[in-house]
């Protein structure tokens, strides 16, 4: 194998050759049954991307998933996203532009649909390689997990020759850009397939607000695809994984014309005494492929551990299998960073040998998409995109209603060879660093980045309202919205890894000691400062906290709240804000003290004390140019005015959150500025 420079530019396409004559050659040893050797570079070989499905009924959120780990040979693997607007003038095809592919091009439509994509670096050579990609239409393509056949099946139904057929670096693109269902997508993939031919084994994802899909390609011109049933959930990882099926269904299948033929002329095919063929025992018999059989059993120990029973190279786990609980989209992003941890095959204990883990290092990017049925299709579809490996990066959420993205997410490679400032090198720095010294630096990584993540969810189903209003308003309003949040998001989240990174990064230096000295070193913690997820504040903590600025005064006004009683120090603080004319309580001769406190009510309560202080009064004029602006409550209408002309809230922020929590973050930067 050849050896890079450290100053040489290493070329994806050759890499991409290497990684090629692997599977060939693990093609071979598959059909001589010797590829299940713990020793063999099967365990850890390249170009092993993992899949997920969730079921909406078996989801914690009641969404779709479907999800891809990215899986590359090299490390250092720089991956952009943007957004190709709707034309009518596309040119009419998409070109695979990778080094071999001779302008290899399949027709499209003039007018095509809007879509995001993930992307190569432009330097890497072999093809645009668009990962995943939502459309206007509500569909998400996700693709692909390479697979493989038998040697047999492979002479039955040849590869079209690179250069000469369809490769994944193109098909989410083709797809998306037309496509108008989960369905129809599908339908329209068979269709290139029987046209132009598969120069690859691959098997893709996709989803609509109604359904999701599988497909599997064995060969240059068989495949079949399934749909999937919403109360069950699948982990998928680089091998044939649709089992019994009839070829003469019609209802949420579709075979292609040759397979019934290609399977018939097998010598061994496994049929039932119904007449269904298996299509994985009979495409891919014989032992199954370690380094990827052992991750679908840990999917399945993970989410159905009473059923998966111990691994078995012999196993032919099922495609589709009933999680024991419900699934978060937190817990899939925790699957993709997965390592065996807790199991006999954990990779971090000394002396096991080498396996083929989920969270593979050499992840270039992880995505996955959450569908929410209840919005509109042009917006239903949410990705949450980690750049680098799961493991130790960030998933940041952006819906498919956007019209551009975060510029980080834009930065091309550069000459010379160099880290830059992308959003991908900036969380694959944190990966690296963190992954030098897992026992000290790890843990503390992947607690700063799921706390965020929770709460960026928690933040994502409180919005849906607010995006179903801002669409109701008019499509435009709704794509300004959800873009102006996502750009937002990414933006914070960069800001943080770049802090993260600074902050690990001394860690890292501080426990470089000699042999002798471990006992200097210490352990990376989630920087507590930093924590997007900020401790809620509730209305009497904050009233509490105006009355602390005033000196805690004593007063004499009779209050007629029923859960305010006593004489206590919360008890003073509410009366005196009520003798202030700061609060009238919540409505039904309440207070709620422990009532949550919004961001309407925060603002509304600041502003009365602020005039209580003659520091404020009601703006005169002025109106809300906010794509939210609608959701606020009429009482707190002034208070917002207010607000933004106080230059408390940013007048070139897009949204106005009215009914989100109040945390103590934000009370304490509020106090701040009325002291100042």
């Amino acid at each position: 194998m050849r050896t890079f420079r450290a100053d040489e530019r290493i070329k994806h396409s050759a890499v991409k050759q290497i990684a090629a004559m692997f599977l060939c050659a693990l093609l071979l040893l598959s059909s001589a049954a010797a590829i299940n050797d713990a020793d063999t570079p099967a365990e850890t070989g390249p170009y092993k991307c993992t899949a997920v499905y969730v079921g909406k009924a078996v989801s914690a959120e009641g969404t779709t998933l479907i999800g891809r780990s990215e899986d590359q040979a090299i490390g250092a693997y720089n991956k952009l996203f943007f957004v190709r607007p709707a034309t009518n003038a596309s040119g009419g095809v998409i070109v695979d532009t990778g080094e071999g592919q001779n302008g290899f091009s399949v027709e499209i439509p003039e007018k095509t649909l809007k879509y995001t994509y993930l992307q190569d670096a432009s330097d890497l050579d072999d093809g645009p390689y668009y990962a995943c990609c939502m459309n206007e239409c509500g569909v998400a393509v996700i693709g692909t997990v390479s697979t493989m056949v038998s040697g047999e099946y492979a002479a039955l139904d040849p590869l079209k020759q690179e250069g000469d057929g369809l490769r994944e670096s193109i098909l989410p693109a083709v797809l998306a850009c037309q496509a108008v269902s989960a369905e129809d997508a599908v339908r329209v993939l068979a269709e290139y397939v029987d046209r132009y031919g598969s120069a690859e084994y691959n098997t893709l994802l996709i989803s609509d607000r109604n359904e999701a899909w599988i497909v599997e390609i064995y060969g240059g011109a068989t495949y079949a695809a399934l749909r999937l049933p919403e109360d069950q959930m699948a982990v998928l990882a680089n091998q044939i994984m649709i089992g019994w099926v009839d070829l003469d269904a019609t209802d949420g299948v579709l075979f292609s014309p040759k397979l019934r033929g290609c399977l018939e002329q097998l010598a061994d095919p496994v049929r039932d005494a119904e007449g269904r063929w298996n299509l994985a025992q009979s495409i891919e018999p014989g032992s199954r492929l370690r380094a990827s059989n052992m991750r679908v059993w840990r999917g399945q120990q993970l989410f159905a551990p009473s059923s998966a029973g111990t691994y078995s190279d012999d196993e032919f786990y099922p495609l589709l299998f009933k999680p024991e609980k419900k699934v978060s989209v937190t817990d899939v992003m925790q699957l993709f960073g997965d390592r065996y941890e807790g199991t006999e095959f954990d990779v971090s204990i000394s002396g096991n040998s080498p396996k083929r883990v989920i969270g593979f290092t050499f992840q270039s990017d992880v995505h996955i998409v959450q569908t929410f049925p209840e919005l509109p299709a042009e917006t239903c579809q949410l990705q949450w995109l980690a750049m680098g490996n799961a493991e130790h990066a960030i998933f940041v959420p952006a819906f498919s209603g956007i019209s551009d993205t975060y510029e980080k997410y834009k930065v091309d490679n550069t000459e010379p060879m160099t880290v830059n400032d992308s959003f991908y090198y900036i969380c694959k720095s944190i990966c690296s660093a963190a992954e030098t010294d897992r026992a000290y630096l790890s843990q503390g990584v992947k607690d700063f980045n799921l706390a965020q993540e929770k709460q960026m969810l928690a933040e994502i189903l409180d919005m849906l309202p607010s995006i179903q209003a801002a669409w109701a308003v008019s499509p435009e309003y709704g794509e300004g919205y959800v873009t102006e949040k996502a750009i937002q998001t990414a933006e914070k989240q960069y800001r943080n890894a770049q802090e993260l990174f600074r902050r690990l990064l001394y860690v890292q230096m501080y426990n470089q000691v000699d042999p002798g000295l471990e006992w200097i070193k210490i352990k990376f913690s989630a920087p507590e400062d930093m924590l997007f997820e900020a401790a809620p504040v509730s209305r009497g903590e904050f009233i509490r906290m105006l009355w602390a600025l005033e000196g805690e005064p004593a007063v004499d006004h009779a209050m007629d709240y029923s859960d305010v009683s006593g004489g206590d120090a919360l008890a003073e603080a509410v009366r005196w804000a009520t003798a202030c004319g700061i609060t009238q309580g919540c409505g039904g001769g309440r207070f709620g003290s422990d009532d949550g406190l919004s961001r309407e009510q925060l603002f509304t309560l600041l502003f009365r004390y602020a005039a209580y202080k003659g520091a404020a009064s009601a703006p005169d004029t002025g109106y809300l140019d906010y794509y939210d602006a609608e959701g606020v409550s009429p009482w707190a209408v002034d208070a917002f005015l207010w607000a933004v002309q106080a230059r408390l809230i940013d007048s070139e922020a897009r949204c106005l959150l009215p009914k989100f929590a109040a945390d103590r973050t934000l009370a304490e930067t509020a106090l701040e500025w009325v002291q100042s």
